[in-house]
């Protein structure tokens, strides 16, 4: 097969040879069963679940990368399917355009794989291994979208967390509509009633001083932030998950139930997790599963790549974008976000444009 551009699948543009990319391999459900059907219908999966971490390179005009940034998770897909990464770019894209007869050992090293981290109700459901692309400038602003400090992420009512790292005490005095009813006092600072929502006991129910952000907040209370609140949100998550575990594998010790004895998922359950399960982020036993089970997903050195996948989906879902067909539809829009991807597409467009007019001419 000759040399092609490959259109990306957010931008919709083209990459060419030499582009700088970013490729994310995963599953899609193909299976022609009710169930597999309707899976499709939720956002911004389940008709696409990451299992690598972003694998950033250049397009190597067939469909696939090289020169590809040697990071830890790149070690770790490599580990996962026992292959060099270019490689198991190469299979994703050979199956995804029907040509899996041409990789026919490759493919069955796959599929077993795939196999043997699946749980029993997808056993015998058919599973495509399939990737996405894009332009590296065009990803990593939809990254920085989403990727905002901890202060500057939007919440429909202020954490406690929050409040009591502040120093506040905790009283609860009631139950209203099945929320805690909470008088917060501090030494220094405002006396807080908190309904759901929190007030200032002076503005108790005034709903035009209800503030969804921790900076907004502060300013309110006349507070300083504590600092680790500007580091960002999914980081936070991660770095807490990571305590969580801690606690956890210490438990179970002390129950000689042995480290680690409750299973980690990137779903958010109890105590931890990075993506909600509101979010049908995907085919759960799947979702970025390269990086191991257990206590494999969640170290450090995972964090900046684990991170962008979260950051991605929050972009997403800001923007309503999907993954592919869905029925999904939210009536929260910011169309500053969508004015801030169309122009950095536009950015790479105009870019592209003017090496091709350059080659052009230095071709006459």
């Amino acid at each position: 097969m000759g040399d092609f551009n490959h259109k990306c699948n957010f931008s919709q543009l083209p990459a060419s040879y030499n582009d700088r990319i970013v490729v994310i391999v995963g599953v899609r459900p193909i299976g022609p069963t009710k169930d597999m059907i309707e899976l499709d219908n939720f956002a911004p999966g389940n008709s696409f679940t990451p299992i690598s971490g972003p694998i950033r390179g250049e397009y190597n005009d067939y469909g696939s990368i090289q020169n590809v940034d040697r990071t830890p998770a790149v070690e770790a897909l490599e580990k996962f399917f026992d292959m060099d990464i270019e490689r198991i770019v190469d299979c994703a894209e050979r199956i995804s355009c029907g040509c899996k007869h041409q990789i026919e050992d490759e493919y069955k090293k796959i599929k077993k794989v795939l196999k043997d981290n699946s749980l029993i109700y997808y056993k015998k459901e058919e599973l495509e291994f399939t990737y996405i692309m894009e332009h590296e400038a065009i990803f990593d602003s939809l990254i920085a979208m989403n990727n905002v400090p901890f202060k500057n992420r939007r919440f429909w009512r202020i954490p406690n967390e929050f409040i009591e790292d502040l120093g506040y005490k905790k009283n609860i005095v009631g139950k209203d509509h099945g929320y805690d009813i909470i008088k917060w006092t501090h030494d220094t600072l405002p006396k807080l009633i908190e309904k759901c929502y929190i007030w200032k006991v002076e503005d108790d129910g005034d709903y035009s001083k209800v503030y969804d952000t921790i900076e907004e907040f502060a300013k309110y209370i006349g507070c300083e932030i504590p600092e680790k609140y500007n580091r960002s949100y999914y980081e936070t998550c991660f770095l807490n998950d990571i305590e969580t575990r801690k606690k956890n594998s210490e438990i179970g010790k002390r129950f000689n139930r042995g480290e680690g004895y409750e299973k980690y998922s990137f779903f958010r359950s109890a105590d931890y997790g990075l993506f909600h399960l509101g979010e049908h982020s995907g085919l759960f036993e799947y979702m970025l599963c390269s990086f191991g089970n257990d206590n494999g997903h969640i170290q450090e050195r995972y964090m900046k790549e684990i991170v962008e996948i979260a950051s991605l989906y929050g972009a997403m879902m800001g923007l309503q974008m999907t993954w592919g067909n869905t029925s999904y539809y939210n009536q929260e829009i910011n169309y500053d976000n969508h004015i801030n991807f169309l122009n950095k597409c536009l950015e790479v467009a105009k870019e592209k444009k003017s090496e091709h007019d350059y080659i052009e001419e230095d071709e006459e």
